[in-house]
C-alpha cells in the first residue's frame, strides 16, 4: 500500500470519527484545534486504524516525539504495513 492509500484510509477514518478532513494534510498537527482530536477521539481513531491496517498501532511511536504529524503517523503506518507484507 502506497502514502496516497494510506492517507486516503486514514482521512477516511477520521471523517468517520468526526474530524472534518477538508483543511487536513501531511502537514497537520496532531493536536492542532482543526482536528478536535480530544483523548477519547484519538482512542477511537488509533483503534479504527488498528482495525482498517490490521496491524497493533505503538501510540509512542505512531506519533513520533519530534513531529506530531499527519505525515509522520503516515509514515509509521507505510513502515509497519510494508513490513507486515514481507
Amino acid at each position: 500500500m502506497n502514502e496516497a492509500e494510506i492517507l486516503e484510509k486514514v482521512l477516511a477514518v477520521f471523517a468517520a470519527n468526526g474530524i472534518n478532513v477538508e483543511s487536513v494534510t501531511v502537514d497537520t498537527m496532531l493536536g492542532s484545534p482543526e482536528l478536535e482530536l480530544d483523548s477519547v477521539v484519538f482512542m477511537k481513531v488509533f483503534i479504527e486504524l488498528e482495525n482498517v491496517f490490521q496491524i497493533e498501532i505503538d501510540y509512542q511511536d505512531a506519533v513520533d516525539q519530534d513531529s506530531h504529524t499527519v505525515g509522520s503517523l503516515i509514515d509509521y503506518l507505510v513502515e509497519r504495513t510494508t513490513s507486515q507484507d514481507k
